[in-house]
């Protein structure tokens, strides 16, 4: 779910120290991410049953309340394509 999405996201900042950087990629939903999971799944082959692809902006949403975002970035050379998120933990 969203809100679970936003939980785990801010875990990562929580383990930060203050003015630390974090690098999160995740999953998102390009036509090559969507083509390539449907054929795995009809074949059987999609072993990441708990795996949903986020939008760019339901990231930055949670990411901006806690850290400052320094770089965004989409890996499209593979086809499972990931969003590349590089922010900073905010000071005190």
């Amino acid at each position: 779910s969203e809100e679970d999405t936003a939980k785990v996201i801010q875990t990562h900042f929580d383990l930060l120290k203050e003015g630390g950087f974090c690098i999160i990629t995740y999953p998102t939903p390009t036509m090559s991410y969507r083509v390539v999971r449907k054929i795995l799944e009809v074949f059987g082959l999609w072993i990441f049953y708990d795996e949903r692809p986020l939008k760019k902006r339901e990231v930055f949403k949670t990411i901006q309340d806690r850290a400052i975002i320094l770089k965004y970035s989409r890996n499209d050379l593979i086809l499972l394509s990931q969003g590349v998120v590089v922010s900073q933990n905010k000071k005190g």
